[in-house]
C-alpha cells in the first residue's frame, strides 16, 4: 500500500526541484541539488519519488495547477516518457483560457477598441505569468523533452497567436493604426515581448531570479498600446 506523506513536506520538495529544473534543465538537474535546496537528504526524496522523471513530472504538473497533483500518493511511480507528455498536455489544455481574446473575436463590433485592446494584453500576460514556472521549465529542458516545447506550441503559441493576429486584421479600421504590413507578425511581436516580460527575461533571453509584477505588466502593455492604438 502507497503511504501518504505531509503536504508541507512534499510542497517543500516540490519547489526546490522546479528551482533546479528551471535553473539546470532535466538532464543536467541532480537530486543532490535538489536535496540540498530542500535542506533534507537525498535519500529522503525517495520516500516521496521514485526517481527524477517522477518528481520533474510531478513539478510540471504542479506548476500548471493540476488538482490530481496535490495529494498524490507517494512514492510517486516512475512515468513512462509518453505519459510525462501526455499529462503536460492534459494539464496545458485545460489551463490554456484566454475568454477575453475568445469573446472579442466572437462580438467584433465592440466601439472601445483601446480598453478592449488592453483587456486582452494584460490576460495574456497573466496567463503567462502564472504559468510561468511550467514554462521556464520547459523552455530549461527543450533539449531533453523537445515534445514538451511541441506541445506548449501547439496548445498556447500558435492558437494564441493565429487568435491575436485575426483580431488585429479585424480592428485595423476600428481603433488600430493600420493597414498593419502584417497582423500575424504584429502579434507574434506582442506574443513575445509579453512573454518576455511575464516570464522575466533578460535581454539575451536568460530567465532571472526576479519575479515579474505590476510594474513590467503596465510598462510592457502600455508601451504596445501607444504603438497600436490611433
Amino acid at each position: 500500500m502507497a503511504r501518504k506523506k505531509t503536504p508541507f513536506r512534499l510542497d517543500d520538495l516540490i519547489e526546490a526541484a522546479t528551482d533546479v529544473f528551471i535553473q539546470e534543465g532535466f538532464a543536467r538537474a541532480r537530486m543532490g541539488q535538489v536535496a540540498r535546496r530542500s535542506r533534507s537528504a537525498t535519500g529522503t526524496i525517495y520516500l516521496y519519488v521514485e526517481s527524477k522523471e517522477a518528481l520533474f513530472d510531478l513539478a510540471l504538473r504542479r506548476a500548471l495547477e493540476d488538482p490530481a497533483a496535490l495529494n498524490p500518493e507517494l512514492p510517486a511511480a516512475t512515468p513512462s516518457r509518453d505519459q510525462v507528455l501526455t499529462n503536460f498536455q492534459r494539464c496545458l489544455h485545460a489551463a490554456c483560457h484566454l475568454p477575453q481574446l475568445w469573446v472579442a473575436l466572437d462580438h467584433r463590433e465592440a466601439t472601445d477598441v483601446a480598453g478592449e485592446m488592453e483587456a486582452i494584453l494584460r490576460e495574456i500576460w497573466h496567463w503567462l505569468a502564472r504559468y510561468r514556472r511550467a514554462i521556464q521549465m520547459v523552455r530549461a529542458s527543450a533539449s531533453d523533452w523537445p515534445g514538451l516545447s511541441q506541445r506548449l506550441e501547439r496548445e498556447f503559441h500558435s492558437d494564441t497567436l493565429k487568435r491575436l493576429a485575426d483580431y488585429l486584421q479585424a480592428k485595423t479600421s476600428t481603433g488600430l493604426r493600420g493597414p498593419l504590413p502584417s497582423p500575424k507578425a504584429t502579434a507574434g511581436f506582442l506574443l513575445s515581448t509579453l512573454s518576455a516580460s511575464a516570464l522575466g527575461l533578460g535581454l539575451s533571453g536568460e530567465v532571472s531570479d526576479r519575479v515579474p509584477g505590476a510594474l513590467d505588466e503596465d510598462a510592457a502593455i502600455q508601451a504596445m498600446l501607444h504603438g497600436l492604438l490611433r
